[in-house]
């Protein structure tokens, strides 16, 4: 009825410095990925997944980010071949300089939920729609957003 799995490591990031002498400087981290599933009953799943790493800011000059994230899904069968499912997810992003002297002072917090329903039409084809809404809350007002996002999807497991 429960699964678990975890894994965690430390990652080390070296940026040159601006400097004439091209020492280096370090940054540290954790990482960190956990989860959890539990199945109460046949048909119902419920997931609980958290993770924590580093990665390269595609939007800001100069800055990497550590992304920490929690997301909980619930999917329920109904009907043998119908189900129903709900995402909700926060993430925390911690921008931080790779050049020394660069100030990035930015922190968001990122937020989704996610209604979908899936059919399973044969054994091993599934058709579904899902309805996304997810929102950026950034202390650089430019980065503020929200979307709301309405897609279908296919897929073919053997």
């Amino acid at each position: 009825k429960i699964s678990l799995n975890a894994s965690a490591g430390v990652e080390v990031r070296q940026f040159d410095s601006s400097d004439s002498v091209g020492s280096r400087s370090d940054r540290v981290s954790g990482v960190y990925e956990i989860g959890a599933v539990y199945q109460p009953f046949d048909g119902t799943v419920i997931t609980l997944r958290g993770s924590s790493r580093a990665l390269a800011s595609a939007v800001v000059a100069n800055a990497d980010y550590l992304a920490t994230n929690v997301l909980l899904g619930v999917r329920q069968r109904l009907l043998q071949r119908v189900y129903l499912g709900f995402t909700a997810g926060y993430e925390h992003a911690d921008y931080f300089n790779t050049v020394p002297g660069v100030d990035v002072g930015r922190n968001d917090d990122y937020f989704l939920i996610e209604p979908a329903v899936d059919v399973m039409v044969t054994r091993w084809f599934t058709v579904g729609a899902y309805y996304l809404y997810r929102t950026n809350d950034s202390p650089i007002q430019r980065f503020d957003y929200y979307e709301n996002q309405v897609g279908m999807r296919a897929s073919f497991t053997y």
